[in-house]
């Protein structure tokens, strides 16, 4: 059995952004609540907890795609996602190989069934 990684995403378009993550193939996903309160009151931090992948190498590359296309969408709106790890470690999207993502999400997920 797997263990849960939790994406905190923030901007003002988080909300958006989560509708489109929970759609990626793949991936089965609850969101729930951020217990963080936002830094800012014009963003929105929601939290989506990765229960089952079928493919770790194909969700990383579909999770990093996701991610530049919102964080690359013209008009220039802020938008940051991270993911923590069940060891407590945090990784930003910014700063992650697809490699290094795959790796991680095969270390801790179990395929969907």
């Amino acid at each position: 059995m797997g263990k849960n990684l939790t994406l905190f995403l923030e901007g003002p378009a988080a909300d958006a952004a989560l509708e489109e993550l929970l759609c990626i193939d793949g991936l089965s996903a609850e969101a729930v609540a951020s217990e963080d309160p936002p830094q800012r009151t014009d963003w929105l931090s929601l939290t989506a907890n990765l229960l089952q992948v079928a493919s770790a190498p194909v969700l990383a590359r579909e999770l990093l795609a996701w991610f530049r296309s919102r964080r690359d969408k013209p008009g220039g709106a802020y938008f940051a996602c991270v993911i923590e790890c069940p060891d407590g470690s945090r990784l930003n999207l910014n700063a992650v190989t697809e490699e290094e993502l795959a790796a991680i999400l095969k270390a801790i997920t179990r395929p969907a069934s």
